[in-house]
């Protein structure tokens, strides 16, 4: 989304402002209107381009709270990320090639988070990736990631001990669809492991061909 300008609200805290969009975030469109797998399909693909461009500047900038809240959907019904409050320039003053940042604890919302970051981590690419693929489980399966739990101590200690959500929990994502091995590409616990923001356009992509393509259909001999 564009940025206008920002507004100060006391000392301490300042509002950015962007263009308002009557279609409102990505969840709450999706919510309110019937919206088919493929269109939702477009609408991540279009969000992973968005990442795909902050993470490709020089040097890049990771957004740090990827959810479907911070997902605008646009007149055109476009998707656009907005919300980059605690966005990081990734920039090492010791080494302007590396990827660190600058921030006060973990940042961003919980259930979508890295675990790096809820160990006191800097937001990165590849925590941006993690917190993606929690945004592709909600928008095709209507749940938040660990969306059953509500102690947000114990969800917190199952993204620590690596426990990432499961089909059964989401049953309209079937354990089938090709999206799951991808989603725990992206919640490896190596963050060098994980896929980069083109590897989600190019995967949601498939997502779309899959769904448009009849099953009955077959590559000539």
């Amino acid at each position: 989304m564009p940025f206008i300008g920002y507004q100060m609200e006391g000392r301490l805290e300042v509002r950015l402002v962007s263009p308002w969009e009557e279609n409102g975030n990505l969840w709450s469109y999706i919510r309110d209107n019937e919206v088919d797998e493929i269109q939702r399909l477009r609408f991540l693909q279009q969000s992973a381009r968005g990442l795909a461009y902050l993470h490709g500047l020089t040097p890049p900038i990771a957004h740090g709270d990827m959810k479907t809240d911070n997902i605008i959907v646009r007149s055109d019904l476009t998707a656009a990320l907005s919300d980059f409050g605690i966005s990081r320039i990734i920039l090492d003053l010791d080494n302007p090639t590396g990827l660190t940042t600058a921030t006060m604890g973990p940042a961003g919302t919980l259930r979508f988070q890295a675990p790096e970051i809820l160990s006191g981590g800097l937001p990165s690419p590849s925590s941006d990736i993690y917190a993606m693929a929690g945004v592709i489980l909600h928008v095709m399966s209507g749940e938040k990631p660990y969306g059953a739990m509500r102690n947000k101590h114990a969800i917190m200690l199952e993204i620590l001990k690596g426990v990432v959500p499961k089909p059964q929990d989401h049953a309209r994502l079937p354990e089938a669809d090709p999206l799951w091995p991808f989603l725990r590409r992206c919640w490896d616990q190596t963050t060098g492991m994980r896929p980069v923001a083109l590897d989600v356009v190019d995967e949601v992509g498939n997502g779309i061909d899959r769904r448009t393509i009849p099953d009955h259909a077959q590559m000539p001999e």
